[in-house]
């Protein structure tokens, strides 16, 4: 954990420890919506992005900002969430399975927290966005012992910079051989890929890609765009133009259109759209 000191988002908000591990307490923060709209509040579980290497879920509700506040204003409830990551010895695989573990947490606690568990959007950033797709569409394969097992509908995911194919080699500009215990093992990168489990019953999806990120190639938005639409899902590919990997400006001059702030009320209406 960084040593920032993030401010609450409303006096609700709670830390909870979700999952018990050998590296440390995982821990989600909870946030109740700032008004009741809803008899169940719907919820948007966010997921920090940092290279599966570092990972701050309260920096993630901030990076957000825009969404998060929005969307509690709307009357949805916010869960930020951590999970452990490659320092600590474990790999991609391990990652998913905790991300997993949290929305599985969110479920059980569904009826304490007055949320509704048939309403779950997912979002988050890079890597966030790559763990955002993968808790999203993979229900079962990672997790060896589950804590619990309430249902859930996820109704929509909004990844932003998705890494979606970690079999794809010249979409990533940077090695990422520490995430597999056999970086040469061409079964288990497709094991953790998106791409893998695009199909028909894929929750509505919004991909979102800077046209000028050199860090993670639109390239792979664009090919689980494709395969999605194969598929039959419900899918939308939307660009930053001129946007970075954040969706910064990239080009003296010309501002990312849209920049950031755009971006998050795209997946606000995008979310709005299917409550």
């Amino acid at each position: 954990m960084s040593e920032w000191t993030y401010p609450l988002w409303n006096d609700g908000q709670t830390d909870y420890v979700y999952k018990v591990t050998p590296q440390r307490d995982l821990q989600l923060t909870f946030v109740p919506p700032n008004k009741k709209v809803y008899d169940k509040a719907p919820l948007y579980f966010v997921l920090p992005g940092g290279g599966w290497y570092v990972e701050e879920r309260l920096g993630m509700m901030n990076y957000a900002k825009v969404s998060v506040g929005a969307l509690l204003d709307k009357g949805f409830a916010v869960v930020a969430a951590d999970y452990r990551v490659t320092p600590e010895g474990v790999f991609v695989a391990d990652i998913i399975e905790d991300c997993l573990d949290a929305l599985r947490f969110c479920a059980h606690h569904a009826d304490e927290w007055g949320i509704d568990r048939d309403k779950f959007f997912i979002s988050g950033h890079s890597a966030g966005a790559h763990l955002a797709l993968m808790t999203g569409m993979v229900k079962e394969g990672f997790c060896t012992e589950k804590s619990y097992t309430d249902p859930y509908t996820v109704r929509g995911i909004a990844p932003m910079s998705p890494i979606t194919d970690l079999a794809d080699e010249k979409a990533m500009q940077f090695d990422h051989g520490y995430l597999f215990a056999d970086p040469a093992d061409e079964s288990e990168k497709a094991r953790v890929s998106p791409i893998t489990y695009a199909c028909a019953t894929t929750p509505d999806t919004l991909l979102i890609a800077g046209t000028s990120d050199y860090h993670v190639l639109p390239r792979h938005s664009e090919k689980l765009f494709d395969k999605l639409v194969e598929a039959g899902a419900n899918t939308r590919l939307m660009y930053s133009v001129a946007g970075g990997h954040g969706f910064e400006p990239m080009h003296y001059g010309v501002e990312p259109q849209p920049g950031m702030d755009g971006v998050q009320e795209e997946i606000v209406k995008f979310i709005l759209e299917r409550v």
